[in-house]
Protein backbone atom coordinates (compact mmCIF):
# COMPACT_ATOMS: atom_id res chain seq x y z
CA UNK A 1 0.00 0.00 0.00
CA UNK A 2 2.47 2.80 0.88
CA UNK A 3 5.43 2.78 2.60
CA UNK A 4 4.56 5.68 5.35
CA UNK A 5 4.31 5.13 8.45
CA UNK A 6 -0.07 4.52 9.16
CA UNK A 7 -1.71 5.05 12.60
CA UNK A 8 -5.15 3.38 12.94
CA UNK A 9 -7.55 5.91 14.47
CA UNK A 10 -10.78 3.94 15.46
CA UNK A 11 -13.60 6.63 16.67
CA UNK A 12 -15.87 4.76 19.36
CA UNK A 13 -18.69 5.81 21.40
CA UNK A 14 -18.45 7.28 24.97
CA UNK A 15 -19.31 3.15 26.25
CA UNK A 16 -17.02 1.74 24.23
CA UNK A 17 -14.69 3.84 25.43
CA UNK A 18 -15.27 3.15 28.81
CA UNK A 19 -15.28 -0.21 28.51
CA UNK A 20 -13.03 -1.02 25.95
CA UNK A 21 -15.41 -3.46 23.60
CA UNK A 22 -16.79 -3.20 20.19
CA UNK A 23 -17.04 -5.09 17.37
CA UNK A 24 -13.76 -6.47 15.40
CA UNK A 25 -11.62 -4.63 18.25
CA UNK A 26 -9.35 -7.83 18.10
CA UNK A 27 -9.09 -8.43 14.59
CA UNK A 28 -8.44 -4.70 14.05
CA UNK A 29 -5.66 -4.86 16.78
CA UNK A 30 -4.49 -8.14 15.48
CA UNK A 31 -3.64 -6.58 11.88
CA UNK A 32 -2.35 -3.58 13.35
CA UNK A 33 0.04 -5.41 15.34
CA UNK A 34 1.03 -7.64 12.25
CA UNK A 35 1.37 -4.32 9.96
CA UNK A 36 3.25 -2.68 12.19
CA UNK A 37 0.61 0.20 12.22
CA UNK A 38 0.64 2.55 15.57
CA UNK A 39 -3.18 2.25 16.43
CA UNK A 40 -5.33 4.64 18.73
CA UNK A 41 -8.86 4.71 19.69
CA UNK A 42 -10.74 7.73 20.73
CA UNK A 43 -14.21 9.43 21.07
CA UNK A 44 -14.95 11.60 18.66
CA UNK A 45 -17.84 13.84 20.46
CA UNK A 46 -15.95 13.69 24.08
CA UNK A 47 -12.58 15.28 21.94
CA UNK A 48 -15.25 17.96 20.33
CA UNK A 49 -16.84 18.46 24.17
CA UNK A 50 -13.12 18.83 25.47
CA UNK A 51 -12.66 21.87 23.48
CA UNK A 52 -15.33 23.72 24.32
CA UNK A 53 -14.37 23.59 28.03
CA UNK A 54 -12.03 24.99 30.84
CA UNK A 55 -9.36 23.38 32.14
CA UNK A 56 -10.80 23.14 35.40
CA UNK A 57 -13.84 21.83 33.55
CA UNK A 58 -12.22 19.66 31.49
CA UNK A 59 -10.35 17.94 34.47
CA UNK A 60 -13.56 16.95 35.93
CA UNK A 61 -15.28 16.18 32.77
CA UNK A 62 -12.35 13.67 31.77
CA UNK A 63 -12.16 12.52 35.66
CA UNK A 64 -15.90 11.58 35.40
CA UNK A 65 -15.33 9.43 32.01
CA UNK A 66 -11.98 7.90 33.36
CA UNK A 67 -9.77 9.57 30.79
CA UNK A 68 -6.40 10.12 31.79
CA UNK A 69 -5.36 12.47 28.78
CA UNK A 70 -7.11 13.79 25.90
CA UNK A 71 -7.00 12.08 23.01
CA UNK A 72 -5.27 14.72 20.85
CA UNK A 73 -2.82 14.68 23.40
CA UNK A 74 -2.10 10.96 22.65
CA UNK A 75 -3.00 11.28 18.88
CA UNK A 76 0.32 13.43 18.57
CA UNK A 77 2.61 11.15 20.91
CA UNK A 78 1.82 8.70 18.56
CA UNK A 79 2.48 10.33 15.48
CA UNK A 80 5.90 11.50 17.36
CA UNK A 81 6.72 7.83 18.64
CA UNK A 82 5.79 6.49 15.42
CA UNK A 83 7.67 8.01 12.46
CA UNK A 84 10.74 8.73 15.16
CA UNK A 85 10.74 12.06 15.97
CA UNK A 86 11.09 13.37 20.12
CA UNK A 87 11.09 17.11 21.21
CA UNK A 88 13.99 18.86 23.07
CA UNK A 89 13.35 22.28 24.94
CA UNK A 90 14.83 25.70 25.30
CA UNK A 91 14.39 27.84 28.13
CA UNK A 92 15.10 32.08 28.56
CA UNK A 93 13.93 34.35 30.53
CA UNK A 94 11.19 35.35 28.31
CA UNK A 95 10.71 32.31 26.20
CA UNK A 96 10.22 28.78 26.49
CA UNK A 97 10.42 26.87 22.92
CA UNK A 98 10.29 23.11 21.76
CA UNK A 99 12.33 21.81 18.78
CA UNK A 100 11.36 18.60 17.18
CA UNK A 101 14.22 16.29 15.96
CA UNK A 102 14.38 13.01 15.14
CA UNK A 103 15.52 9.94 17.87
CA UNK A 104 19.28 9.23 18.60
CA UNK A 105 20.38 12.80 17.57
CA UNK A 106 23.22 13.96 19.38
CA UNK A 107 23.39 17.16 21.37
CA UNK A 108 25.81 18.67 18.48
CA UNK A 109 23.41 18.00 16.12
CA UNK A 110 20.53 19.19 18.12
CA UNK A 111 22.43 22.32 18.31
CA UNK A 112 22.41 22.84 15.16
CA UNK A 113 18.85 22.81 14.92
CA UNK A 114 18.62 25.69 16.98
CA UNK A 115 21.15 27.66 15.53
CA UNK A 116 24.19 26.79 12.84
CA UNK A 117 26.80 28.40 15.00
CA UNK A 118 25.73 26.40 17.98
CA UNK A 119 26.18 23.59 16.36
CA UNK A 120 29.86 24.50 14.52
CA UNK A 121 31.19 25.50 18.18
CA UNK A 122 29.84 23.47 20.67
CA UNK A 123 31.28 22.77 23.67
CA UNK A 124 28.66 21.06 26.12
CA UNK A 125 24.69 21.30 27.44
CA UNK A 126 23.47 21.70 30.00
CA UNK A 127 20.61 19.09 30.28
CA UNK A 128 17.58 18.82 32.59
CA UNK A 129 14.26 16.94 32.24
CA UNK A 130 11.23 19.23 31.81
CA UNK A 131 9.58 16.23 34.21
CA UNK A 132 11.79 17.25 36.74
CA UNK A 133 11.78 21.03 36.51
CA UNK A 134 8.19 20.77 36.28
CA UNK A 135 7.71 19.14 39.84
CA UNK A 136 10.72 20.59 41.42
CA UNK A 137 10.21 24.20 40.12
CA UNK A 138 13.58 25.35 39.98
CA UNK A 139 17.31 24.94 38.40
CA UNK A 140 18.76 25.41 41.66
CA UNK A 141 16.90 22.64 42.93
CA UNK A 142 17.33 20.31 40.33
CA UNK A 143 21.18 21.14 40.53
CA UNK A 144 21.80 20.31 44.03
CA UNK A 145 19.77 16.93 43.83
CA UNK A 146 22.06 15.61 41.38
CA UNK A 147 19.24 15.99 38.48
CA UNK A 148 21.24 18.26 36.16
CA UNK A 149 23.95 17.49 33.80
CA UNK A 150 26.52 18.70 31.57
CA UNK A 151 26.62 16.33 28.34
CA UNK A 152 29.38 16.21 26.01
CA UNK A 153 28.53 16.10 21.75
CA UNK A 154 27.83 12.22 21.37
CA UNK A 155 25.43 11.92 23.87
CA UNK A 156 21.84 11.34 22.68
CA UNK A 157 19.28 13.76 23.26
CA UNK A 158 16.40 12.36 25.19
CA UNK A 159 12.45 13.24 24.45
CA UNK A 160 11.94 16.28 26.90
CA UNK A 161 15.35 17.13 28.05
CA UNK A 162 16.31 20.96 28.59
CA UNK A 163 18.97 21.87 27.08
CA UNK A 164 21.28 24.74 27.47
CA UNK A 165 24.04 25.38 24.87
CA UNK A 166 27.83 26.08 25.79
CA UNK A 167 29.19 26.72 22.68
CA UNK A 168 32.22 29.04 21.29
CA UNK A 169 30.50 31.35 18.43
Amino acid sequence: MTLKPIIVLVNIDEDQLKNGIYKGREDILADCEKQNFAYLELCGKIESDLVELSPEEKEVFMTELGIKKPGIDMLSKIVYDHIGLISFFTVGQDEVRAWTIEKNTSMKKAAGKIHSDLEKGFVKAEVMKSKDLMEYKSEETLKSKGLWKLAGKDEIVQDGDILNIRANT
